[in-house]
């Protein structure tokens, strides 16, 4: 389900997920970091771009989401 609400609205239906696929993105992170089940899935790349730069994302993870290697440069 998806809304043309606002953005707010978004985050909030994509809060109520149990289970994330997430991208390099802070909007993606923070939908995923609300979520507070003990159930939850989550996957995201283990390395970030951010501008330009190749960033680690292990800082940035929970403890129960799991990493997903990324193609080498």
């Amino acid at each position: 389900m998806w809304s043309t609400k606002s953005q707010l609205h978004d985050m909030y239906l994509m809060s109520l997920a149990t289970h994330h696929i997430i991208a390099n993105s802070k909007y993606s992170w923070w939908a995923a970091w609300i979520v507070k089940t003990e159930t939850q899935q989550m996957k995201m790349p283990d390395r970030g771009i951010t501008y330009n730069t190749i960033v680690p994302t292990s800082e940035k993870k929970l403890p129960h989401w799991t990493t997903i290697p990324t193609l080498p440069d």
